[in-house]
């Protein structure tokens, strides 16, 4: 039997025209106010929705617009990934053709964690923890001189330059066990494959270990890897490159080259090591820079960069009163007169004037009636020494078991900045790198327009060029440079990356969201904004105007609420909705 012919059914074609024709077609929109109108924007455009108060202006452009580019965006991922979204519901409006992905960046501030800052937000602290990983110098924290870091190219340079034409022995330091017999140490070694070992400047055999005698006093002797005579010719270069780098392996990051007939020394080290102070300092690390990653973070206030403690400047509220008027207040009740008596006793011992305000004593005396004496407060206590208003806090801390002393307590507690990390919120060992001199909280504490200054220096630029960056360092340097040149344009010059988000304004942080957008270098994509121009000085709203251009003219479009007439007059359409 022939085969049965199946009808054809006519399937509904989609209306692809309003995108061909690059537009964005709106067919009945009934959102709110909106009634029942229909409007056609261009693609690629910088459009400006303007008109009174009330007239639907932000349903158009957020609730019906923003909301469908979004809805029709997540609804492409699967089921299981949209589990994770806000439903969201479709917009009072019978078609609309052409819309691409949506972005809005709205006014106020929803940020409610202080971990938060104006760095987290633009992710240029992630570019800088990178940056600080690959290109910073290290510093020694106590002397503070530089720590040069040696790899096995710096050795071969080293030793073709100033040891050329001459023998010499790269060695490494193998520690003595303690009572090991002379002939079961040699044996060892030998095992290990060692075959010369240095004791005292005379070089003896592992397998000869008869020929030795006499005791090992010093705790390591010198292992020799191999003994080279230098030349440039490559196979020398490649023979003492594998020695070097074999040496710093197995003596665990140390080595010595030692000329043959042992009048000369020079030690390298892998490690990060001040010689002069014998000080090692933790290797730099992404994880070392952030104040998010228990790494780098501070222990004390864990990356917060505050804690809540004792204020000791609520010990003194009116420091106007000198130390004998009672400018210590919790000195003068019954629980503290012992310690105003001790602190007038040590004061006139210390040569301080107890009758002058509190206000006008020398920095110097200040900490000394704040912190006491140096040393134990305890131990200053029982010499008669001073202890401090710290000291007699950290006293009833002690005590904090007891009702009355917890309450006491409690009129003295507030967040006050970080005692360990002292506001950086990092560890003490990320302080000892520094690119350009500065730290890493130093570069947080800049203003952006200075630290844009100092990027675009001479002398920035000779650093990293002397430093010769890798194509990873590069990408961060040219990150961190491009979206402090966002910031700045935008009017946000004056703020610090360290700023707390939830201490900026509603159009500080829609303008570093513009920013963040503007770094991410989206295609095709519509970003819907929310009166972008208040709060600006007549002569940033250019430089505003110019980054709302610059993210159209990377293939956007940007459709903004506005009622500043010079953002109307730059804009490429004008949607004017009236009462």
């Amino acid at each position: 039997m022939p085969a049965k012919k199946r009808p054809k059914v006519a399937q509904k074609k989609k209306d692809l025209s309003s995108w061909k024709k690059g537009m964005i077609s709106l067919k009945e929109v009934n959102q709110n106010n909106l009634k029942g109108f229909d409007l056609d924007l261009p693609l690629g455009k910088l459009i400006v929705v303007t008109g009174p108060s009330g007239s639907g202006k932000s349903s158009l452009a957020f609730q019906t617009l923003y909301a469908e580019g979004q809805r029709r965006y997540i609804e492409t991922f699967s089921p299981y990934t949209r589990q994770f979204f806000d439903r969201m519901d479709k917009p009072k409006v019978k078609d609309v053709h052409g819309i691409p992905p949506s972005i809005a960046i709205e006014q106020g501030n929803n940020v409610r964690t202080t971990r938060s800052t104006v760095g987290t937000l633009t992710g240029i602290n992630d570019y800088l923890k990178i940056l600080f990983a690959h290109t910073s110098d290290a510093f020694c924290p106590q002397c503070e001189e530089p720590i040069v870091q040696d790899s096995p190219q710096k050795v071969v340079q080293f030793a073709l330059d100033k040891l050329s034409e001459k023998s010499v022995f790269i060695c490494f330091e193998i520690p003595v066990p303690k009572e090991i017999k002379i002939n079961d140490f040699f044996k060892f070694l030998s095992s290990q494959g060692y075959l010369r070992v240095v004791i005292e400047k005379q070089i003896y055999r592992t397998d000869e270990s008869e020929l030795f005698k006499g005791q090992i006093n010093a705790p390591y002797v010198h292992i020799i890897q191999d003994r080279i005579k230098l030349n440039t010719s490559a196979k020398t270069r490649s023979r003492l490159f594998e020695a070097i780098e074999t040496a710093f392996v197995i003596g665990k990051g140390k080595i010595h080259l030692v000329e043959q007939d042992f009048t000369n020394l020079w030690s390298f080290s892998k490690a990060l090591r001040c010689e002069k102070c014998d000080i090692s300092i933790k290797e730099a690390s992404a994880g070392l820079f952030s104040f998010n990653n228990p790494i780098g973070a501070c222990p004390e206030c864990r990356g917060f960069g505050r804690t809540l403690g004792i204020d000791l400047l609520k010990a003194l509220p009116d420091q106007d009163l000198s130390l004998h008027e009672g400018a210590v207040k919790p000195f003068q009740g019954e629980r503290g007169a012992e310690c105003q008596e001790d602190l007038i006793a040590c004061a006139k011992i210390k040569g301080i004037d107890i009758n002058v305000p509190f206000r006008k004593l020398s920095k110097k005396d200040k900490e000394w009636v704040l912190y006491g004496e140096k040393g134990d407060p305890e131990a200053n206590w029982e010499i008669g020494l001073w202890y401090g208003v710290q000291g007699f806090f950290g006293w009833l801390e002690r005590k904090a078991y007891k009702m009355h002393v917890r309450v006491f307590l409690s009129r003295y507690r507030s967040y006050t900045t970080c005692p360990s990390c002292r506001g950086s919120r990092l560890k003490p060992d990320a302080l000892n790198f520094r690119i350009m001199g500065f730290n890493l909280p130093e570069v947080w504490q800049l203003p952006i327009k200075e630290l844009l200054r100092i990027w675009n220096s001479q002398s920035a630029h000779n650093y990293f060029h002397k430093k010769e960056m890798d194509r990873t360092a590069h990408i961060m340097w040219e990150e961190v440079h491009s979206r402090l040149q966002y910031l700045n344009r935008v009017g946000l010059g004056y703020l610090t990356l360290d700023r707390s988000a939830r201490s900026l304004s509603g159009g500080e942080m829609q303008r570093v969201h513009l920013t963040t957008c503007l770094g991410a270098s989206l295609v095709n994509t519509l970003f819907v904004l929310d009166e972008p121009s208040i709060g600006l000085h007549p002569r940033d709203t250019d430089q505003l105007i110019d980054v709302m251009c610059d993210l159209r003219d990377a293939g956007n479009t940007v459709l903004v609420v506005e009622h500043e007439e010079s953002v109307i007059r730059a804009s490429d359409q004008l949607v004017d909705i009236g009462p």
